[in-house]
C-alpha cells in the first residue's frame, strides 16, 4: 500500500486510470524508478487530475508519471491495484477541452534555481528527492593534461565550507594530486 498523504472527494483505482498525453512527455527509466522510490518513502502527496470524459472512462491529464510509477511498485505489491487513490476531476466538455487542460498542466512557466533550490531545501538537506540530488549536483570538468599522457585535470567547484573536507577525501586516493 502507499501512504496517501492528499485527499479529495474523488477516488479511483489505478486499473481505471486511462493515459491521455500521449508521447507529449519522456521518461526515463531512471526517473520512473526515482519516483516510485519518493512514493514508497513519502507517499502521494498530490492527487492526479482526471477527465471524466463522456464515454464514461477516466483519463490522465496530470500524474502519467505517478501513474507509471504506482504500476511499478504494484508489481511488488499487488495490493496497490486494490487501492483507491485521490483524484481531482477536471471539467471539461469536448475532448479538444481535455488536450488544452492537459497542455496547461504539462506547461512549465519556470526554470528550476539549483542555488533556490539548494537553499530552500537546507532544513532538509539529506531528504532524497530527485530535484534536491539534481540540484546539488555541481559540475566537473575533465581535460587532459598536457604534460602527462596518462593523466587528466579535473576542475571543480566546491562551497568554501567543503574544501578542507574533500582535499581530506581525495588525499586518500592513491595518484591523486590536489592542487588549489
Amino acid at each position: 500500500m502507499i501512504e496517501l498523504k492528499c485527499s479529495s472527494d474523488h477516488k479511483a483505482l489505478l486499473t481505471d486510470m486511462i493515459p491521455f498525453q500521449g508521447e507529449s512527455k519522456k521518461r526515463t527509466d531512471q526517473d520512473i524508478d526515482e519516483l516510485s522510490t519518493t512514493l514508497k518513502e513519502d507517499g502521494l502527496l498530490q492527487p492526479l487530475s482526471m477527465w471524466h470524459a463522456p464515454d464514461e472512462k477516466l483519463y490522465i491529464l496530470d500524474g502519467h508519471g505517478r501513474l507509471a510509477a504506482l504500476t511499478k511498485l504494484a508489481l511488488s505489491d499487488p495490493s496497490i491495484l486494490q487501492q483507491e487513490f485521490p483524484i481531482n476531476l477536471v471539467i471539461a466538455q469536448t475532448h479538444e477541452e481535455a488536450i488544452k487542460a492537459c497542455l496547461q498542466m504539462m506547461s512549465q512557466c519556470g526554470k528550476i534555481n539549483k542555488a533556490g533550490v539548494v537553499k530552500f531545501a537546507q532544513p532538509v538537506i539529506n531528504y532524497k528527492a530527485p530535484i534536491v540530488t539534481k540540484a546539488m549536483i555541481t559540475p566537473v570538468h575533465i581535460k587532459k593534461d598536457e604534460a602527462s599522457s596518462d593523466k587528466v585535470i579535473v576542475k571543480m567547484r566546491v562551497d568554501k565550507s567543503k574544501v578542507s573536507e574533500l582535499i581530506s577525501i581525495l588525499s586518500k586516493v592513491t595518484g591523486v594530486e590536489v592542487c588549489l
